[in-house]
């Protein structure tokens, strides 16, 4: 895998798993009529007290908007292989997060971190600063899809709510 192809993937799994977080912070939101305080946090920093947090309905429709610009966010990145500058700079935080994160006394996880750094970088500093005007043509493969126009089955995990921007403790 180059590390073209592991930019790429890191793309997909950052936009499903901020999509999949905040799609899941506004349907509790919605039934539940409250967020703990942790989900608040990752669904737009609303400033919530430890503990859980009464929402009213401009909350309820900020965190609809918020799944909303994630789901688009991601359709793009499916359909075009594009992010906008705001979210290339979200991405490259995370992945400086996780280089921060990752232990010293693990050098390959470092290693892998830094790789991970420095090809999103690249890709990043490549990445046009407007949309494409239509999609790419049907012969050229969109991102994750490569996998499978090479034969290898492209399978996507689940993201895990949270896993993006865990809160420590």
């Amino acid at each position: 895998m180059t590390p073209l192809d592991d930019a790429v993937a890191t793309i997909t799994s950052w936009c499903a798993t901020e999509a999949a977080v905040r799609g899941q912070d506004h349907a509790a939101a919605t039934y539940a009529e409250s967020v703990p305080a942790a989900a608040t946090y990752t669904a737009g920093g609303l400033g919530a007290p430890p503990g859980v947090l009464e929402l009213d309905e401009e909350d309820i429709a900020l965190l609809a908007e918020l799944a909303d610009q994630a789901r688009a966010r991601l359709d793009t990145w499916r359909r075009t292989g594009w992010l906008s500058p705001a979210d290339r700079e979200k991405l490259l935080f995370t992945a400086r997060a996780a280089l921060a994160g990752a232990p010293h006394e693990d050098p390959a996880a470092r290693e892998a971190a830094t790789a991970s750094l420095e090809a999103l970088e690249q890709w990043c500093a490549q990445a046009p600063a407007e949309p494409p005007a239509e999609p790419p043509a049907a012969d050229v493969a969109a991102p994750g899809e490569a996998k499978a126009a090479s034969g290898k089955a492209d399978v996507e995990e689940a993201p895990v709510q949270g896993e993006l921007f865990a809160l420590p403790g």
